[in-house]
């Protein structure tokens, strides 16, 4: 075996692992992701503290002796409030089928991923077991379609999902 297998059979090791990983867990992905979109602004910011100043300064005022002072207080944090929620009603990911499709879109994507690198890595064996090890009643299944004692990267994605998956459990 030459050090140009080796690195392929390392590199399939490494990609099928990392994606199947990933198909599993693409919320992993997705969170920071919308995150990002959901950042605040600088409008949504500066309103915020506005709020909470007028909040303290309210706090600060017996509603029973200023009645007439504490309802001003209390329409202006309404009126915040209802540009806060202009403001954030207007962010993509709050449209559940933004939602739906992005999250559905990365899991497509992966797999997607997954299918070309199995059209691309299908006879490249992931790893050689050794001729120490026999696998006999599951030798086909493993090695499918590589030559015996060699795990494909069929084999090693579905294994890398199932201990995904058993992580996910936990």
């Amino acid at each position: 075996m030459n050090t140009s297998e080796f690195s392929l059979n390392f590199q399939a090791f490494v990609i099928s692992t990392v994606l199947s990983f990933l198909s599993v867990h693409s919320s992993v992905v997705e969170k920071p992701i919308f995150k990002w979109l959901n950042k605040q602004t600088e409008r949504e910011r500066s309103l915020l503290v506005q709020k909470h100043s007028l909040k303290t300064e309210q706090a600060s005022i017996n509603m029973v002796d200023e009645f007439a002072k504490y309802s001003k207080i209390q329409r202006q944090i309404n009126s915040i409030d209802g540009k806060l929620e202009d403001i954030r009603g207007n962010k993509p990911t709050n449209n559940i089928l933004v939602q739906l499709g992005f999250t559905y879109g990365v899991k497509f994507v992966l797999v997607v991923m997954l299918i070309v690198l199995s059209l691309y890595y299908r006879y490249t064996p992931v790893f050689y077991l050794g001729n120490k090890i026999n696998l006999m009643p599951f030798t086909h299944f493993i090695c499918y379609p590589n030559d015996i004692n060699c795990v494909s990267f069929y084999f090693w994605v579905m294994c890398s999902a199932a201990v995904s998956r058993m992580l996910q459990m936990l």
